[in-house]
């Protein structure tokens, strides 16, 4: 086995840079001192370089240890969470944990829950309490511990992974288009009754795009505000045409007829599926398993799927990424 492959010799530098000194690292990590001296030997040989300075007594740590020391902490920190994690797993019975998460009703519900509960029978000390849109007031509140949001949240207190980005689409039933008729051109929509997400969402927005061209729908259009579930329940009622809903809350309705997509080509600004905790719960491994397990069961779901409608309703497929290898993971006050 290769030497750099021995976690000890890691966690060897690490405390060496922190203590300053090999024999109080060695105390510490419960190495004999002469066999922490010969490690360290062999790394010396190894790199080419020295990592302790022994004009001095005792030996010092030389700059180049210092400099290996962030990636040797890295190392170290990486080994107690995959520890940590695979504790927390483990099946016992006697330790069952809890995690809250709030998951948007405008979203895969279905195959998500569907996946959470997968998630729970391979890890049966984890136990899910999933609720809808608790919002970033809830998960910094602390009412849940991972919530998915369709934004990324702006606030510093918040760590968040990208998902992907997606578009909505303009969409009406078969029966309202009977009684109403079916708009031709985007300026027709002044003659009918619009369907929205409430303003107060975050990710609300007025804007409608086909190609290079935008149009923002004036506010004194007749528009129904709501949360998903109540423009959804409009649009089968044939109340109005739904401007924000997500293809998977009518998937059945669209593969069947009873609803349809009017003004093929428009389309609501791209807007970025996430999910989040707080800075601190982004620390706990078991927290950080499960938003990258989410990101991974959705990312699925959306390439399966969102690909196939956008094709199908003239939507171009460059106003998304859909390559999974761009992802970004960063704390949410360095994105953008």
């Amino acid at each position: 086995m290769d030497l750099l492959d021995n976690l000890s010799v890691w966690r060897l530098l690490s405390s060496c840079a922190t203590m300053k000194s090999l024999s109080s690292a060695a105390a510490l990590e419960d190495i004999d001192l002469a066999t922490a001296s010969r490690l360290v030997g062999q790394l010396e040989k190894r790199f080419g370089f020295a990592l302790l300075d022994r004009r001095y007594r005792p030996a010092r740590p030389t700059s180049q240890l210092f400099a290996l020391a962030s990636v040797a902490a890295k190392v170290t920190k990486a080994q107690k969470e995959a520890v940590h994690l695979t504790e927390m797993l483990a099946p016992r019975s006697e330790e069952v944990r809890g995690i809250r998460l709030s998951i948007p009703v405008n979203w895969m519900r279905q195959s998500t829950i569907k996946a959470l509960f997968q998630y729970e029978k391979e890890h049966k000390n984890l136990r899910f309490e999933i609720v809808a849109d608790a919002g970033v007031e809830g998960l910094l509140k602390g009412e849940v511990d991972i919530a998915c949001f369709g934004f990324m949240p702006e606030d510093r207190n918040i760590y968040t992974i990208k998902i992907a980005d997606e578009v909505t689409m303009l969409f009406a039933s078969r029966d309202y288009l009977q009684q109403n008729g079916e708009p031709k051109t985007i300026e027709e929509l002044a003659g009918h009754t619009l369907l929205m997400r409430n303003p107060s969402n975050r990710s609300f927005g007025r804007t409608l795009r086909r190609g290079n061209r935008d149009f923002v729908i004036p506010e004194d259009w007749h528009v129904h505000y709501g949360d998903a579930t109540m423009c959804r329940q409009a649009l089968l009622d044939g109340e109005g045409i739904a401007v924000d809903l997500c293809f998977p809350l009518i998937g059945d309705e669209l593969a069947s007829g009873t609803v349809r997509p009017v003004l093929l080509g428009w389309h609501r600004l791209p807007w970025t599926m996430t999910v989040s905790t707080s800075i601190a719960d982004a620390k706990d491994p078991v927290i950080h398993h499960v938003m990258h397990y989410l990101k991974r069961i959705t990312r699925e779901s959306f390439m399966d799927r969102w690909p196939f409608w956008y094709k199908r309703f003239n939507v171009s497929q460059d106003l998304v990424e859909l390559d999974p290898n761009t992802l970004e993971e960063r704390p949410a006050e360095d994105q953008s």
